[in-house]
């Protein structure tokens, strides 16, 4: 095989002005040279102590990312660049989170900023490259437009929202967005991850979440103390409006990694009306699918990993032409996933390795560099798999229950339009351009469905019909297929062959063809009507239709409930030292209540006793919350269903008026106790 496009580094030092020697005199050192960067090194500390005093410190992870950018030379385009600094900087802030855990600073955005900036400026120097963007170009604003019109798409019922209880209303179609909320809140708090020192902010933190993947919340967390220009918490509410926003711009950033990176792989094959065909096929599809469940039920976490996966099989496909740089890409990749959310890791794992062994020779001309870069980037990348398996519990439920809401139908459909482009264009054809880059796309999605099917054994083995972490391995699935849609161009002539002979009328029906293009696929996704290859009977015997339209139609089925909450966290603050407890006449209310006021009223972790692992109806439910927590706690009445709980509840156990209050919202009867 052969892999000429894979090429050394330049060295820094060697030619011209980057040599650092004086004229005529080899070696020498330039004093104004050094000064330059002692200089540079300066600024890098004081632009963040500026914007902080004018509290616009919202510029500096704008600044961090153009600069990072500015040094990537994988890649032509502008996106190329922002695309793979931005890989690079999620992995790389999941890494320096173990730094910020244990500095004294914690995530103070001056010193993060001053850190991130220096090692810029560093980079910089050792590597001899100056700071260079390529122009933004058509297919840049499209991609980002398009990215930014599925994230409001998919926030828009969040934006519609009045009011905190509308938008807890929003948040609650999922629990775990209680949980993600309070913990990026602990992780604030304590100034890094929260399994480093787990009793530092323990009344913040959920006591399930101490030890599972957080660095999404991190993430999270960092930037949402340079939006703030402060370290500081701010009010319950306004972490709810900020966590929205991070929410929609998760995914987002999903959308803007699938398009990408399918434009990435098809490369050359690609010319701009074809990207764009390209990238509005990748939106339909994400908009159209099960991936849109990530949004419905608050799967943070994950959405994120199906983005970093995304650019990771980009880049395995078409690797970055110089070999160190791609070395640093993969690891960063590798990281982000490992924090983010480790059940992807095994596939991730493998398929670099696979990388490593088709890319062997040019690997192994820089064999120390992969050695060192490898094996810090498989030691952090694991860091978390043995910081939560090693906990009591801590072993992966892989036959845990739920549903694995997943539409074969479409799932075939999009694999074989995928297998199409691939088996007549990219694979059986002597292409020296193309083959070797679908080859590689092939070997990463045989990983995938290889994990697939090794999740769907062992489910199978442990006596368990394949639920919830199956679908998850199909999501994964559907995340390559989605960023291989490119190569159904591989169907029709290269246009780099064709193009001298285009003229204007050629340009605009191809521009006509792709966007019809663009709406059957869209329609076939069911994107326009919700009725598609995707869609299917997620609730009972309903109606078939997708996750998208499930969420834009039924959005406000909580937000009654959404301001009760609200009106309950008003009306009684929190209480230090005591469990706050809303008591309801039907659990689930009881159950998700407590959730999002301890979330709301920071008593996460002080709570946490009163809301899992209680099980079963009231009131067996809240006569054992009140037996096994022999604390102060504050039952909070929010219907007429509560009160009668509350009797049985006291009269079961006479003593506990002396450790147990109750309080009632206006309207609900007072209980005889």
């Amino acid at each position: 095989m052969k892999h000429s496009k894979i090429q050394e580094a330049p060295v820094a030092g060697r030619s011209g002005d980057q040599s650092g020697s004086a004229p005529g005199v080899p070696g020498a050192r330039r004093p104004r040279t050094w000064l330059r960067w002692v200089g540079l090194v300066a600024v890098a500390w004081l632009v963040p102590n500026v914007t902080h005093l004018a509290h616009v410190d919202w510029i500096l992870p704008v600044l961090i990312w153009l600069g990072t950018a500015s040094l990537v030379r994988a890649g032509s385009s502008l996106l190329d660049r922002l695309m793979i600094s931005l890989a690079v900087l999620i992995g790389a802030t999941c890494a320096a989170g173990l730094l910020w855990s244990v500095w004294p600073f914690g995530l103070e955005p001056v010193a993060i900023a001053g850190s991130a900036l220096s090692a810029l400026v560093l980079s910089a120097l050792v590597s001899g490259r100056q700071p260079v963007l390529p122009r933004p170009a058509v297919f840049d604003a499209v991609a980002v437009t398009a990215a930014g019109g599925a994230a409001v798409v998919m926030a828009w019922p969040f934006l519609r929202a009045h009011g905190l209880g509308d938008q807890l209303g929003v948040l609650m179609s999922g629990d775990d967005n209680s949980r993600h909320l309070a913990t990026v809140d602990a992780i604030r708090a304590g100034g890094g991850y929260l399994f480093v020192d787990p009793h530092r902010v323990a009344d913040i933190a959920p006591t399930n979440m101490i030890y599972v993947p957080q660095g999404w919340h991190l993430v999270a967390g960092v930037l949402d103390g340079f939006v703030r220009s402060s370290a500081s918490l701010g009010t319950g509410s306004s972490a709810v409006t900020h966590y929205g926003g991070w929410s929609a711009a998760t995914f987002g950033l999903l959308v803007l990694f699938f398009s990408w990176a399918a434009v990435w792989i098809a490369g050359r094959q690609l010319d701009l009306v074809r990207r764009i065909a390209v990238a509005g096929a990748v939106v339909s599809i994400v908009v159209g699918s099960e991936i849109t469940r990530t949004v419905f039920y608050g799967y943070r976490p994950e959405m994120l990993a199906l983005g970093l996966f995304a650019a990771l099989t980009a880049v395995l496909a078409r690797p970055a032409s110089r070999i160190r740089e791609q070395f640093v890409v993969i690891a960063c990749l590798l990281v982000g996933i490992g924090f983010v959310y480790y059940f992807f890791l095994p596939p991730a794992g493998v398929a670099i390795a696979i990388w490593l062994v088709r890319y062997r020779r040019p690997s192994r001309r820089h064999w120390v560099s992969l050695v060192l870069i490898g094996g810090l980037a498989t030691l952090l990348a694991s860091t978390p798999v043995w910081v939560g398996l090693t906990q009591p519990g801590g072993t992966p439920m892989l036959t845990y229950g739920g549903v694995a809401a997943v539409a074969y139908d479409g799932l075939i459909a999009l694999g074989a339009l995928v297998g199409a482009g691939l088996v007549a264009g990219g694979l059986l054809r002597r292409r020296p351009r193309i083959a070797p880059v679908w080859r590689g796309y092939v070997w990463t999605g045989g990983v995938v469905a290889a994990f697939c099917v090794a999740i769907t054994v062992q489910n199978l083995t442990a006596g368990k019909w394949p639920t919830y972490y199956y679908g998850k391995t199909l999501h994964l699935l559907l995340a390559v297929l989605a960023v291989g849609i490119g190569a159904v161009a591989l169907l029709a002539p290269p246009p780099w062959r064709t193009l001298h002979r285009r003229g204007r009328q050629h340009r605009i029906t191809a521009a006509i063809t792709a966007a019809i293009l663009v709406l059957a696929l869209a329609a076939a996704s069911g994107v326009l009507f919700g009725h598609g290859m995707f869609a299917r009977r997620y609730f009972g015997d309903g109606e078939s239709q997708t996750y998208t339209s499930i969420w834009l139609r039924q959005y406000g089925s909580s937000t009654a409930f959404g301001r009760v909450v609200a009106e309950v966290d008003r009306r009684y603050p929190s209480v230090p030292g005591t469990m706050s407890v809303i008591v309801s006449g039907k659990v689930i209310y009881s159950y998700t209540g407590n959730e999002y006021l301890s979330a709301l009223q920071r008593q996460a972790g002080v709570v946490s006793p009163g809301v899992y692992n209680l099980g079963g109806e009231e009131p067996a439910r809240l006569l054992r919350l009140v037996t096994r927590n022999t604390g102060r706690i504050r039952l909070i009445l929010i219907d007429d269903g509560a009160v009668g709980v509350v009797e049985h509840v006291f009269r079961e156990t006479p003593d506990l008026a002396t450790r147990v209050g109750v309080v009632r919202l206006p309207g609900v009867p007072a209980p005889k106790l």
